[in-house]
């Protein structure tokens, strides 16, 4: 066998351009490898090493999935490679009295052909399984980062629309069945688009930034803060009455009033105030969006009236 390797080696190479994905290396590098796994097969019938086959032939099949060759290829490889062995056993046999030892060689062969298939396949699979589970990962962060730009305002870092409508519907539902207060405040940034005139978009963002951190550090941890729109934010207040909360609302309006964002001394000279309407459950509405439309009504009129000031949605119908 060890002295025919370099014929076969050749035979196989050639053979093997034939296929598409060992078309575009050159016979000199084809030739070394299949001279190698020879050497590897020669080395097997010998010492009887599966692990050892198993490790040439799983490094190769490695350097095949990088050069983009499929398993079919590789699968399409030994099988000529089997072909050939055959071809060279059968000139041998020719020559020989002993039926026996032939059957031997060629039973050890094609167990020695049979074993490195399975172990190019099983590298292949493994790649598979890894290709997948990177697959995973990648679909599982697209579905992470889907979800905070569902629930989280990208410019602001506070709670969406979406989720501050989620979470009120679910306040509320557990308020029914619990018989406990539910709020909300709508807020206004009065006259945005003269405040924040002459300034780019990141000073602008700045600006949103600034007013949603002190919104957030005004209220408690158990209120939940949103952005509703481009300058309109919102707070949830569970268990506050709506009498309440327009105590939260006015609290919210004078800390406004007497602050500007520090980190630029474009907007020192700019005053900033906001105008809050309010909205409770049960007085005001039974569910999200009556609450939410409530409100809004509420802050519309707070700025229709003059702006800088908290509005109740119950003192639209007095």
């Amino acid at each position: 066998m060890s002295g025919a390797a370099g014929r076969i080696a050749a035979a196989w190479a050639e053979r093997l351009t034939v296929i598409p994905g060992f078309g575009a290396r050159t016979v000199h590098s084809l030739r070394a490898g299949c001279l190698r796994y020879l050497h590897a097969l020669t080395h097997w019938l010998n010492q009887h090493d599966d692990e050892e086959l198993r490790g040439v032939v799983a490094e190769q099949a490695r350097a095949d999935l990088q050069a983009g060759l499929t398993a079919g290829d590789v699968l399409q490889a030994y099988l000529m490679l089997h072909d050939i062995l055959w071809d060279e056993l059968d000139q041998w046999a020719a020559g020989e009295a002993a039926l026996d030892v032939f059957k031997d060689i060629a039973r050890r062969l094609a167990a020695g052909v049979e074993l490195s298939i399975q172990a190019a396949v099983a590298e292949y699979q493994r790649a598979v399984t890894s290709q997948l589970a990177v697959h995973r990962e990648e679909q599982e962060r697209l579905a992470l980062s889907l979800e905070r730009a569902r629930v989280h305002d990208a410019v602001t870092g506070l709670y969406t629309r979406a989720h501050c409508l989620d979470y009120l519907g679910r306040e509320i539902r557990l308020a029914h069945r619990y018989g406990y207060s539910v709020s909300l405040l709508v807020i206004d940034v009065d006259s945005f688009d003269e405040l924040v005139v002459g300034l780019d978009a990141t000073a602008v963002d700045a600006v949103l930034q600034a007013i949603a951190q002190q919104l957030a550090s005004a209220v408690r941890e158990v209120d939940l803060v949103c952005r509703l729109g481009s300058d309109v934010f919102g707070i949830v207040l569970p268990h506050i009455p709506a009498g309440v909360a327009a105590g939260v609302g006015e609290r919210l309006r004078g800390i406004f009033e007497g602050w500007t964002p520090g980190w630029s001394s474009v907007l020192f000279e700019r005053r900033i105030t906001v105008s809050v309407g309010v909205a409770g459950l049960p007085d005001d509405g039974a569910t999200a969006d009556e609450l939410l439309l409530r409100a809004e009504a509420a802050r519309t009129h707070a700025k229709l009236a003059g702006k800088n000031m908290v509005i109740r949605a119950k003192d639209l119908l007095a």
